[in-house]
């Protein structure tokens, strides 16, 4: 499958300041200049290295500096860095992070991008937002280190390997990317597929995912919807309550089963309601309903369609299945994850 990117982020997430005292100076290479004022053409009062230990001094929404600028103390020197270059992480922790993000394609045969939803670091799951500096660091050093990224299936199936060749921005509300060169090689086995890309070093167990539903679990399901959809609009016509996508995720080696659905109420082409399920599932049977989301759109997120569209799964054993979704909205879109351990799903982290 070849997709464009014809969504614009949903909001531009500007990069807040760790609430930690000290933070570090995230650079790939070289110095970093240390102003007298924020901006550009200030004058340069030191210069910062690699990795250096940093005390922040100015607070969020403090005077009148700019957003892209912080007050540090570095030593005994004081002045104004990029916020683009802080981060509570050190390179070398940020060098051994997992990037997950979603593969797309472009209208040129052989390009594509990454686009970051979340990075693993330090035991947890944190979000690609819009222009974190850890993200641009991550591109920056899977480009020096030459990494090899994993493409996955819908089902953490690796089926081709890339390397990110070029770290760039897109959309009219700027957010990072990583240029790939896909060589014809992806999109052309399953036309419905999505991707995702994982470094090698990920290790992630494959899970059987159909994009069908029992008819008997869809029934209980949608019958299930039209409750919870009822006890807000009474009102609701049956008839206009579909599904609008259904997925059974199986873990064979653990031998679970779950059933992943998504009903709408559509007036046209404008999405007014939807209900979307997570559902453990034993063949034809509803073991029980682990999760369930119901959204009423607005007049204006309407003919942009609602959130909780399934996009793929990955398995790792530390941390169970993993559940990503895609949110859709009308001034742009968000992916997120939630984690299937233990009997319970929970929300881990969005971004992307």
């Amino acid at each position: 499958m070849r997709r464009s990117l014809y969504f614009i982020i949903l909001t531009l997430l500007v990069t807040s300041l760790s609430a930690e005292k000290y933070n570090y100076v995230i650079i790939n290479s070289g110095k970093l200049n240390l102003r007298a004022e924020p901006s550009k053409k200030a004058k340069v009062v030191g210069k910062l290295n690699k990795a250096q230990k940093i005390e922040i001094l100015s607070k969020e929404g403090e005077d009148d500096l700019s957003y892209e600028w912080a007050k540090i103390k570095a030593g005994k020197k004081i002045g104004y860095i990029s916020k683009e270059y802080i981060s509570k992480y050190k390179p070398s922790e940020l060098d051994e992070s997992i990037l997950l993000g979603e593969l797309r394609g472009t209208s040129k045969d052989k390009s594509g991008f990454i686009r970051p939803i979340a990075y693993y670091l330090k035991g947890k799951w944190e979000g690609a937002a819009t222009l974190a500096p850890e993200i641009n660091y991550i591109l920056n050093s899977s480009i020096q280190k030459k990494k090899s990224y994993s493409i996955l299936g819908k089902g953490g199936k690796k089926v081709e390997t890339v390397q990110i060749k070029e770290n760039k921005s897109a959309g009219c509300q700027e957010y990072r990317v990583g240029g790939v060169d896909l060589q014809n090689k992806i999109f052309k086995e399953n036309e419905k597929e999505v991707y995702f890309s994982l470094p090698n070093n990920y290790s992630t167990e494959y899970l059987s995912v159909k994009d069908k539903l029992n008819s008997k679990v869809k029934e209980e399901l949608f019958n299930k919807a039209i409750e919870i959809i009822k006890a807000k609009n009474s009102e609701l016509d049956i008839k206009s309550l579909k599904l609008d996508s259904g997925y059974i995720v199986k873990d064979v080696d653990a031998d679970e089963e779950y059933s992943i659905a998504r009903f709408v109420v559509k007036q046209d082409y404008n999405e007014l309601q939807n209900v979307a399920f997570i559902a453990k599932t034993n063949k034809s049977k509803v073991d029980e309903i682990l999760f369930y989301k119901h959204q009423i759109l607005s007049i204006d997120q309407a003919p942009y369609g609602g959130d909780f569209h399934f996009m793929g799964s990955i398995k790792n054993k530390k941390e169970g299945i993993i559940i990503i979704f895609h949110h859709n909205g009308f001034d742009g879109f968000i992916n997120e994850l939630y984690n299937i351990k233990k009997g319970k799903v929970l929300p881990i982290v969005s971004g992307g």
